[in-house]
Parts: C-alpha cells; structure tokens; sequence
C-alpha cells in the first residue's frame, strides 16, 4: 500500500482541520496518514523523527486493519 502511493494520495486530499471519520477520508490507512502528515508539518529538517512518525503511521495502520480482517473459519472436526 505504502510503495504504491498511499503517502502522496493521502497528501492529495489531505485538509489538516479536515473531519477524518467519514466519507473518503475515512478509507485504510487516510487517517493514520493524516496523522503522519500533520506532525510532519511541525517539525523542521528533522529527517529521522519524520521516519519515526512515518513508522507509528505504518503500525498503525496494519494495527487497525488487522481488526477488521475477517478471522479464517476454524476446521471442522473430522467425524
């Protein structure tokens, strides 16, 4: 998701005082990106905690869509 531009997609859209619990702005991942992209505007030249922020973004993101993967069925007993 990352390598195909979920960074600059969401940098596309991205509003700062925007409401982020609907619409299109509500999809995997725009949220945390937002996250991401608001504190990236705050620090100056700061490459390394850039890429901390970027990282809590990712955890973030797998975090939360880990919650809303379908759970793989258990196998039925053999009779």
């Amino acid at each position: 998701m990352l390598h195909a531009g979920l960074v600059d997609e969401v940098r596309e859209i991205f509003i700062p005082d925007a409401d982020y619990t609907k619409g299109i702005r509500w999809s995997i991942g725009v949220p945390e990106m937002a996250r991401y992209l608001r504190d990236e505007n705050n620090i100056d030249g700061d490459d390394e905690s850039k890429k901390m922020i970027l990282q809590a973004s990712i955890s973030s993101i797998k975090r939360n869509t880990s919650l809303i993967q379908p759970k793989a069925p258990s196998p039925s007993p053999s009779l």
